[in-house]
């Protein structure tokens, strides 16, 4: 389901038992009255309408108990990137949160850990690392292991490349893409998807550091 239409939904069937007026609402969930009303609004300026933060959402949705995996009640899931790794629920009261600032496509390296965040993505303790920021990637270039509409963690690059492991990169051409780097049987360092249907690209070996803005630690996203 489209999430705008889902979180209106989702208000609107519980006017009367969670609630009565949106100022109500807004004071219990604590979110920005306006906001809350215009987005409810089904006319009116579309932009204006659909300002409604995901910070904002999750915090309806926590006061109205309503899950946000295709309207039914399930918690998002968060994973290590790995085979073998756990796939945890994240649930639970007063979780840290970790900034969302940037999305496939846009921006750069630099801008991409200093801007301000576009909202907050709340995370199980474990995995509130040392700096990581949150970039929600809208491609399908990395699914199955990195869903479309997905949020992945992000830590500073190292420096130093792990074979196999998955970068957040600057490419010149899409901007900011999410990539696994491997070394073919030329010795030359690649870009991988995971989706069969895209080619790897080949990545200048002199300089790489500059490129590379950081390692992909973990994958957020929503039952489907």
């Amino acid at each position: 389901m489209e999430s705008s239409k889902f979180l209106r939904d989702a208000i609107q069937s519980a006017k009367g038992k969670k609630y009565k007026t949106l100022t109500e609402l807004a004071e219990k969930a604590k979110v920005n009255q306006g906001n809350l009303s215009s987005f409810m609004k089904p006319e009116g300026n579309p932009k204006r309408r659909e300002n409604m933060t995901f910070d904002s959402a999750w915090k309806i949705l926590n006061f109205l108990n309503v899950g946000i995996a295709n309207g039914d009640s399930s918690p998002p899931t968060i994973h290590r990137i790995g085979t073998h790794a756990p796939v945890e629920t994240v649930e639970g009261n007063a979780l840290p949160r970790i900034p969302v600032v940037g999305e496939a496509g846009a921006g750069t390296p630099a801008e991409f850990f200093n801007c301000v965040p576009e909202s907050w993505l709340p995370v199980l303790p474990l995995y509130f690392l040392p700096n990581v920021r949150g970039f929600k990637v809208i491609g399908d270039s990395m699914e199955p292991t990195i869903m479309k509409g997905s949020y992945v963690g992000v830590v500073p690059f190292s420096g130093r490349l792990s074979e196999g492991a998955i970068y957040l990169v600057e490419d010149p051409d899409f901007g900011l893409i999410v990539k696994r780097v491997r070394k073919d049987r030329n010795g030359t360092l690649m870009l991988f998807s995971d989706n069969p249907h895209w080619e790897p690209m080949p990545m200048p070996y002199e300089g790489y550091d500059h490129i590379i803005a950081g390692e992909v630690c973990w994958v957020w996203q929503l039952l489907r």
